[in-house]
């Protein structure tokens, strides 16, 4: 494909019938729309003619500064799930942790966050996947304020709310939470129970249901 999937789209529908191919993979959704990436129309012009071939469709795309879908809404609206990937990664270290968020499901409903670890051995050039809870990984921060409290809540075993809003923002990023955010969060969610006049706050998770089958191996490069 050199002209973008819309141009190439005969050739494209002929090998996917000759190969009878099940999944078609796009890297990226910018080069397949092959235009400018804010025309609306480019982006349905290209959704359009991926649909036409009636296969499965995995579509990888690249987000801008604030974080959302690159160019036209068209995008995130045309896609019948939308997943995005966040990493951390340390410098010079030989693994990485990766966490998938569910921001869309048109026909089923969004799946709780996922968490990897991805470490790497140069020894025998394999890779080993790990299944991680995100709470317990450094993107844990990516989630919303309630699950981040109840985090906390669930490794302090109780605390104020300013106990947490001293855990929960960065100590030289200024603060990300106010007190009174905190507050209210706590006071919406179901699972938390104030007692006193401190303002202690409880919390009681389900245990983790993480396993030793989390676990697969993966050989990579030549």
């Amino acid at each position: 494909m050199t002209q973008g999937l819309a141009a190439d789209i005969e050739s494209i529908r002929k090998i996917c019938v000759e190969k009878s191919v099940g999944l078609l993979v796009l890297d990226s959704l910018g080069s397949a729309c092959a235009g400018e990436p804010e025309s609306a129309e480019v982006v349905i012009r290209m959704f359009s003619c991926l649909r036409s071939l009636g296969v499965s469709s995995l579509c990888i795309d690249h987000v801008s500064k604030e974080g959302s879908l690159f160019g036209s809404v068209y995008k995130f609206n045309a896609a019948r799930q939308v997943f995005e990937i966040k990493k951390s990664q340390e410098e010079d270290a030989n693994k990485l942790v990766l966490a998938l968020f569910h921001r869309k499901a048109s026909n089923s409903r969004l799946r709780s966050p996922m968490g990897f670890e991805l470490v790497f051995s140069p020894e025998d050039r394999t890779m080993t996947v790990i299944r991680k809870d995100v709470r317990d990984t450094p993107l844990v921060v990516e989630l919303g304020v309630k699950t981040q409290i109840e985090n906390v809540l669930a490794n302090l075993g109780k605390a104020t709310a300013q106990d947490l809003t001293d855990e929960l923002n960065p100590k030289s990023d200024g603060s990300l939470y106010t007190e009174n955010q905190i507050g209210t969060a706590l006071s919406q969610g179901t699972k938390e129970k104030k007692i006193g006049t401190n303002s202690v706050w409880f919390v009681k998770l389900p245990e983790k249901t993480l396993g030793e089958n989390g676990r697969w191996l993966i050989q990579y490069g030549l």
